[in-house]
């Protein structure tokens, strides 16, 4: 029968290239620190895209397809200093570099667009910015932040009830609350941690906004 310290250290040199595993003295008979090893460099879920918005399988995708919604259209922000938030989940480490909206036809007043993490407490944001754009969707420049595997809330948050944006239609206020959608009055610029609030019949749509780790190409 093959020795199996013999063997493991024929692993270990295999899969770290002759070196000892990182914490360990000795390669031979040390399992526990291989293990930790392998754990901890094996890649962690499904890739991720490159940009996730609303409509994405890391968010409401699936979702929103299977309530038959999905139609775009366009209307002024439903209250001023308004946030609105949705879920989405992230399954390998993955750096937000950008934000984006999809603007309506009419510009007005500031937003502010940031991430959060499921117990609410703001990650990064991009801080009140002027809302411009018409039927385009506008790129905000974030600070490159890492974002570890784990469930966050994509955060938008508009000072006025002028500026318009381009939302997924459900018509539907009380589905974006099954989709763990919120909204947060008195949210602008966009707080260290947000109160989230039932968006009951206050928003029907679903505004299209979200992240990406690189710049867009619009």
């Amino acid at each position: 029968m093959p020795d199996p310290d013999v063997a493991l250290d024929k692993l270990y040199k295999h899969i770290l290239g002759g070196t000892n595993p990182p914490g360990a003295a000795s390669s031979t008979g040390d399992i526990g620190q291989l293990i930790k090893y392998l754990v901890a460099n094996l890649p962690a879920g499904e890739p991720m895209p490159p940009i996730i918005g609303p409509h994405s399988s890391f968010a409401l995708g699936a979702e929103i397809a299977a309530a038959a919604s999905g139609a775009a259209s366009q209307a002024a922000w439903s209250s001023a200093n308004r946030a609105f938030g949705y879920p989405f989940r992230v399954t390998r480490t993955w750096t937000a570099v950008k934000g984006f909206y999809y603007a309506g036809t009419t510009a007005s007043g500031n937003v502010d667009i940031g991430i959060y993490t499921d117990a609410y407490a703001k990650i990064v944001s991009k801080g009140s910015t002027a809302h411009v754009g018409a039927g385009e969707v506008i790129e905000v420049d974030i600070a490159d932040t890492p974002i570890s595997p784990g469930l966050y809330y994509a955060v938008l948050a508009v000072d006025n009830t002028t500026a318009q944006f381009t939302n997924i239609t459900t018509g539907d206020s009380r589905l974006l609350e099954a989709l763990g959608c919120f909204v947060a009055n008195g949210a602008f610029a966009l707080p260290a941690t947000i109160t989230p609030a039932a968006v009951g019949g206050a928003v029907a749509n679903i505004p299209i906004f979200g992240f990406s780790n690189r710049a867009l190409v619009t």
